[in-house]
């Protein structure tokens, strides 16, 4: 269990480095940019600067991290890189985030007008 053949195997088989070429998503995702105008688009929605997102923990900060994880078009690596945050980090930011979407509406709330209204 765990093992790293298993691991290859798994990676192999679900995996790519190539989007599919049904998935529009996938492929918008591979353009350069792709993460920095979601990034623009849900700091806009947010009411927030760009620029002001790094750096400092902000509570649209953690909203967007957690946005861009949860869209699951982005590694870890690329969200975190953009913020100027570890890969491992933008795991654990946005794990508090969805613990607080069960605790708190309004944050709940939040991450649906983020979903509804950022361009991507």
């Amino acid at each position: 269990m765990g093992t790293d053949d298993v691991i290859q195997r798994s990676k192999a088989q679900h995996v790519t480095k190539d989007p599919h070429p049904e998935i529009p998503q996938q492929r918008w995702a591979k353009k350069e940019g792709a993460l920095q105008a979601v990034v623009r688009s849900a700091a806009r929605v947010l009411g927030c600067e760009e620029h002001a997102l790094k750096g400092k923990p902000l509570w649209q900060r953690d909203l967007i991290i957690y946005f861009l994880w949860e869209m699951g078009l982005f590694t870890n690596s690329d969200i975190g890189a953009s913020f100027g945050l570890s890969y491992s980090a933008v795991s654990r930011w946005a794990a508090l985030v969805n613990n607080h979407t069960a605790v708190d509406p309004a944050i709940k709330k939040q991450i649906e007008m983020l979903s509804a209204q950022t361009k991507i």
